[in-house]
């Protein structure tokens, strides 16, 4: 494994590793990241660490060279093993953004204003249940067994109460 200062014009000309086997070109900058050429040519931006809960250190891959910028990459490594002090997992980092992400796709204005008014729609059919059955209650009126009646999508029951 050469340790070199890399540079875009060095990341493109590294040749291909022997058919079947990996090369890894380290960078002096960054420590624990470099560049891993496969025996096709296929390169990747990788980050080589001990990462929290693992006695052993790991490589991980970072991006295809391609897909974004030797800065970007050094800057994500750099990112990576701020968090690897901090006792954090970048991959468990990484995963509850997306998921922080994906929740506020999931909360436009349509869904949330049809979950508010699915919680009005349940709680007025509970409510115009139930007053009037205490109203029956109170005048004395008799009533026969009660009738469950599952709400839409609620997950919840009502009592419906007939009377004779």
């Amino acid at each position: 494994m050469a340790r070199k200062t890399l540079t875009d014009r060095k990341v493109q000309s590294i040749k291909a590793a022997p058919k079947g086997k990996r090369s890894q070109t380290m960078d002096g900058l960054v420590p624990g990241f470099g560049v891993r050429v496969t025996g096709t040519g296929a390169k990747t931006y990788l980050f080589r660490a001990r990462f929290p809960g693992s006695a052993n250190q790991a490589r991980r891959e970072i991006a295809k060279v391609d897909a974004i910028t030797l800065e970007a990459a050094r800057d994500k490594a750099k990112g990576w093993a701020a968090l690897i002090k901090q006792g954090l997992d970048p991959a468990q980092v990484e995963e509850k953004a997306k998921e922080e992400q994906a929740q506020v796709r999931a909360n436009t204005f349509g869904r949330i204003m049809g979950d508010y008014f699915d919680r009005q729609r349940t709680d007025e059919a509970m409510s115009q249940v139930l007053i009037p059955y205490r109203d029956l209650k109170a005048k004395g009126v008799p009533y026969s067994k009660p009738h469950l009646w599952r709400l839409e999508g609620a997950g919840k029951f009502r009592v419906e109460r007939r009377t004779r």
